[in-house]
């Protein structure tokens, strides 16, 4: 193990600590860059990547958060709207239904912002169908 860095970053939250190191895997005998990032509370968050370490360490916590977030939409979008089957046959209808689908899942997702519901996504969508014409109460 060679460590590259550590970093403290301190904000609102308290001081929390960045271990920014090299490692070797002994079953590939290949170097990784491993990101540990500990909270305020002692309890760590590891990343393992391949990015070199031109990426700063916070950086690379960006990206694999955002890539995390993405995914978690994917499965969404082919959990909850039937995205994987098309009804179109030409290029043009199935960009219409893809867009169709996603601004269909950004007003259920403005939706669930607004009322806040227990069940997610397939509660709001329930709630929708079933409720599309009257009124709800608001949430303060």
């Amino acid at each position: 193990m060679e460590q590259i860095q550590d970093v403290e970053i301190t904000d609102e939250q308290g001081t929390r600590v960045l271990r920014d190191e090299l490692i070797e895997l002994a079953e590939t005998g290949k170097q990784f860059r491993r990101i540990v990032f500990e909270d305020v509370d002692g309890e760590e968050l590891a990343y393992l990547t391949t990015l070199s370490s031109a990426y700063a360490p916070v950086e690379v916590m960006s990206i694999y958060t955002l890539r995390t977030m993405i995914e978690i939409l994917f499965r969404e979008l082919k959990q909850y709207t039937n995205i994987e089957s098309f009804h179109s046959q030409s290029l043009n209808g199935v960009l219409f239904e893809i867009f169709c689908t996603l601004i269909g899942y950004v007003l259920v997702e403005w939706f669930r912002q607004r009322h806040p519901l227990r069940g997610g996504v397939p509660e709001a969508i329930r709630t929708i169908r079933t409720r599309w014409n009257t009124s709800l109460r608001t949430y303060g």
